[in-house]
């Protein structure tokens, strides 16, 4: 259908997603909403061979090593920001990032699906969302409240669906992919804190920490950096806020 003509099955896969746009009613596209089984299937092959990459690029630094062994003891959301801040930001001494290095060598290793789907993580990005309605098992209704116009869009995440509530508030890793956006591992609830939304939350805790809060253009990038440091200040408050409320119980 996105050519208007029959193509075989070799040259769907070479170009599915890539050179041909794919509409969401084809049963071959991976990206549809219907084969969300698939794509869930191309990003696990995906991540292990990003992992076997640099693993292969680092197998000689211990103070690599070392990193590694920690970062897999962490939490989800840990070792997702942890991983993604090596993968797109952390720079070599020619300035380089691995996807970079990765690139100028054409994606060696890598199929056709398990390219876009890399280029669609290049988008990855931190965002506090609440939920406005569960729609099935697979896909919440959400709206980015770190947004400076905030709109409605479908997360597809089985995870979130299956135990979020309506108006509750998550820090998560957002992925923008063809009909929806997935979320990329992990996901930190964001406990109500008097009359603030999740999105005043996040914030105050960057001014606390000394981050961007007021610069939306730099805030990104922070947060990406700095998420380990704003979870532990969320799960912080968290624990506060129970703790006054008990006291106010007694």
């Amino acid at each position: 259908p996105a050519l208007g003509r029959e193509i075989s099955s070799k040259e769907c896969g070479e170009h599915r997603g890539s050179r041909y746009a794919c509409p969401s009613d084809c049963a071959h596209n991976p990206w549809a909403p219907g084969n969300y089984d698939i794509s869930l299937e191309i990003n696990q092959r995906l991540t292990t061979k990003l992992l076997e990459r640099i693993m292969r690029e680092r197998a000689d630094d211990p103070d690599w090593l070392s990193w590694v062994r920690h970062i897999n003891g962490e939490s989800p959301d840990r070792m997702t920001a942890g991983w993604q801040w090596r993968y797109f930001g952390e720079r070599d001494e020619n300035g380089l990032t691995f996807v970079e290095r990765w690139e100028k060598e054409k994606f060696r290793g890598l199929s056709n699906d398990e390219r876009t789907k890399f280029g669609w993580l290049r988008s990855l990005r931190v965002a506090a969302v609440e939920v406005q309605r569960i729609i099935d098992v697979n896909s919440t209704e959400v709206v980015d409240l770190l947004s400076g116009s905030p709109r409605r869009f479908i997360i597809f995440d089985r995870g979130l669906a299956s135990h979020a509530v309506r108006f509750s508030m998550y820090l998560v890793w957002l992925v923008q992919e063809p009909y929806y956006v997935s979320i990329q591992a992990g996901g930190i609830e964001v406990q109500a804190v008097a009359d603030f939304d999740g999105g005043e939350i996040v914030l105050e805790v960057v001014r606390h920490l000394r981050g961007p809060a007021e610069d939306a253009g730099a805030l990104q990038g922070w947060l990406i950096e700095n998420y380990a440091r704003v979870a532990d200040s969320l799960l912080a408050l968290s624990a506060a806020s129970r703790r006054r409320m008990l006291e106010q119980l007694d």
